[in-house]
């Protein structure tokens, strides 16, 4: 199973393939390689790091994503294959031939599931009547979310959960470091499981942006944001920078238990299937999504 997210952060490393591994040198001497299959994703947090395009090659032709990161280690760019499920053709298709309201439906679905992830955080952290707020807002989302529910709901979570002064752009807060961390580590996990399900990551179904090829990716990691936010707040809300040590945890996210149809699943596998059933959702014209049963890890305290 493709479990290691690869990240290269120290300056001066040189990633290369060979014979099926992906091998890792600093000035010509290696310091390490890793079978590609053994791969979810490849994550550029150096920007003095080089890659050959050979490996580049490797990565794509596996489905492997291999994700840039700029400042505060958000994404900024993603290398995606161009061919990489045989049915790719078929769902890239029906996604441009999707009707509106179904793409309302979707996002609709979506922004609930969201908004209920967030009031069970908030629960979790012993704010009841926030939480009940919220679920009282997720309830009254309309298709398409056009009276504004999400970004409602975003105010009262994040005063909440982080205090009345936080705001998400505040570039000198430790918190959103961490933050821009796990949600690249989880935008790349979907990256990789919207390759394998034949999707388009530009045919978006709300964000719009035409700097960003990657809008799908961008709507359907919203109902597992909170998860992050989930293990940030638990793990490092008193931590001043974050550290090496630090992003090794994080990166754990994607092997957190969570319920599912089919019993315990890490996050990682539901995306997976979550994916794919948004991709079989395009086909068919019918909503069959498959999100986990439990909007939050079930053993929040303890990491795989």
């Amino acid at each position: 199973m493709r479990d290691h997210i690869v990240e290269i952060e120290s300056e001066g490393r040189h990633v290369s393939a060979y014979r099926g591994f992906l091998v890792i040198s600093n000035r010509s001497e290696e310091v390490g390689q890793i079978p590609f299959d053994d791969i979810q994703a490849l994550v550029f947090a150096s920007q003095g790091a080089t890659i050959t395009t050979r490996a580049l090659s490797e990565l794509a032709e596996r489905g492997i994503p291999t994700v840039i990161s700029g400042e505060k280690y958000l994404p900024c760019a993603l290398v995606w294959p161009v061919d990489g499920n045989h049915l790719t053709a078929r769902r890239i298709h029906m996604q441009l031939a999707a009707p509106i309201p179904f793409k309302k439906r979707l996002w609709q679905k979506l922004i609930k599931f969201k908004l209920n992830a967030q009031a069970s955080v908030l629960e979790w952290r012993g704010l009841v009547k926030d939480a009940m707020q919220l679920r009282r807002i997720e309830r009254r989302v309309l298709s398409g979310d056009t009276g504004g529910a999400e970004a409602f709901g975003a105010k009262i979570y994040w005063a909440a959960l982080m205090g009345e002064g936080f705001t998400r752009d505040q570039k000198d807060c430790p918190m959103n470091s961490f933050l821009n961390y796990g949600y690249a580590i989880l935008r790349s996990c979907v990256a990789r499981a919207t390759a394998a399900s034949g999707l388009h990551p530009a045919v978006s179904v709300y964000h719009r942006n035409r700097f960003n090829p990657f809008c799908l990716i961008d709507d359907l990691m919203e109902p597992f944001r909170p998860i992050v936010d989930q293990m940030v707040v638990q793990n490092f809300l008193k931590e001043p920078i974050l550290t090496s040590a630090h992003k090794k945890f994080i990166v754990n996210i994607l092997r957190q238990d969570m319920k599912s149809a089919d019993g315990r699943s890490p996050l990682n596998v539901c995306i997976q299937k979550f994916t794919t059933s948004v991709a079989i959702s395009f086909e068919e014209n019918k909503l069959d999504l498959r999100l986990p049963l439990s909007p939050l890890p079930i053993d929040p305290d303890r990491i795989c």
